[in-house]
């Protein structure tokens, strides 16, 4: 079970702050699927099967390296694991940079699984280090504040995309785009590096466990489950979202426009819940808000998929709302009730994003043999089953 600090001290609000900078990068770097998926389909030819795989791809290399990380979390460290997470997402934009204008899609791929790795140990190491630093019943609301920070750099980096990788020139664009965004992830190293003092050395220290011991928590099964189903549902919804607004039978918009709107609704709506969900959760059950979020979004998929025009564009852009509070309350309620060590039930948690790969495939398939709104009845079981772990009661499954 993880240890948290009771009395927060001076440094822990400092490593608080450099936690949500990095949650900010980790969304800036990791929200380029939605606009990339579009402009790779222009450069290289692809169809709707072929552009998902380098969302897939990147749910698949962070579960192979979850449990790895979660290893080297133990012998490394919290600190010096973020420094390479964050050098490692800078690497990736490099080469994604450099990738776009080469002709071939594999060394995109490649480029892209570097920034995956990246992001494995940023995850491992800041989810539960988050949920450590400051008053225990506070977990919640300071996980899903530090996921807001993220769903700042997601909608940043969306209209980013949008704006450079959707214009005429797709490959110069995506070029320029990673190339910012290498910078930009450079720049929050630098402050880590400088702030490092900060991190305690005690907010994990109890963590000695392998993360094989994960495996005998039923609730961390549990969560790992439901961890798959949504980031699956969320990227793949992500990933198709400009294309569905594209579409002359739903909002006829441009490309730009429809990524920019994308990023302002889709986007911006989990960035306003991640805020608004951080406040609900210091008074509101997380399980109820957690089976309402994910009941509203299984009617919000059927709206689309049932519908057309403006209804089905608007349904499809306010799924983003419902996404918001999911994942850090999920992940904080896994911690929560399983018994095995944080570091363990982390890794197994982040080794299930694999799971969401699943989710991407068959959205793709969907999408190239029935349309892109049909593609949406797929999320809509993963948010169904979102709902059944919510409604799970630890008094009739115990704790383990």
């Amino acid at each position: 079970m993880q240890t948290m600090r009771p009395n927060p001290s001076r440094s822990d609000h400092k490593a608080i702050a450099l936690m949500y900078l990095a949650f900010f990068v980790l969304g800036l770097v990791g929200s380029m699927t939605g606009p990339l998926v579009p402009a790779l389909r222009h450069i290289f030819a692809l169809d709707f099967r072929q552009a998902m795989a380098a969302q897939w791809l990147v749910l698949v290399v962070i579960g192979a390296l979850a449990w790895p990380a979660a290893r080297l979390m133990q012998s490394w460290g919290v600190f010096r694991l973020l420094c390479l997470a964050l050098g490692l997402m800078a690497a990736g934009c490099l080469a994604v940079s450099f990738a776009a204008g080469s002709g071939y899609f594999a060394s995109v791929l490649l480029a892209l699984a570097v920034i995956a790795t990246g992001t494995t140990l940023l995850q491992v190491a800041g989810n539960p280090l988050t949920t450590a630093l400051g008053a225990p019943e506070k977990s919640h609301a300071r996980l899903a504040l530090a996921q807001g920070f993220n769903s700042l750099g997601v909608l940043g980096g969306v209209h980013l995309g949008s704006s450079l990788m959707l214009g005429q020139d797709a490959a110069q664009g995506v070029q320029l785009t990673y190339g910012i965004l290498a910078v930009l992830t450079l720049a929050g190293l630098a402050m880590f590096l400088c702030g490092g003092k900060a991190f305690p050395t005690s907010a994990l220290a109890n963590e000695t466990a392998a993360p094989s011991e994960a495996l005998t928590s039923r609730w961390a099964w549990a969560g790992a489950a439901a961890i798959a189903l949504y980031v699956g549902a969320e990227g793949a919804i992500g990933s198709i979202m400009i294309n569905f607004l594209h579409q002359p039978h739903v909002l006829n918009l441009p490309m730009a426009e429809a990524g920019r709107a994308s990023a302002k609704i889709y986007w911006g709506g989990a960035l306003a819940g991640r805020f608004a969900g951080s406040w609900l959760l210091t008074r509101y059950r997380a399980p109820r808000l957690l089976g309402l979020m994910a009941a509203l979004a299984c009617a919000l998929c059927l709206t689309v998929a049932v519908t057309q025009g403006p209804m089905a564009g608007y349904a499809a852009l306010a799924i983003g709302l419902c996404n918001a509070i999911m994942f850090p309350t999920i992940f904080s309620l896994t911690l929560a009730r399983s018994k095995a060590p944080a570091s363990a039930v982390s890794g197994l948690l982040c080794t299930a994003i694999a799971g969401g790969a699943l989710i991407s495939i068959l959205v793709g398939e969907m999408a190239d043999h029935t349309g892109l709104a049909q593609a949406f009845l797929v999320p809509l079981v993963a948010y169904g089953l979102i709902a059944l772990f919510a409604a799970l009661k630890p008094a009739i499954w115990p704790q383990g």
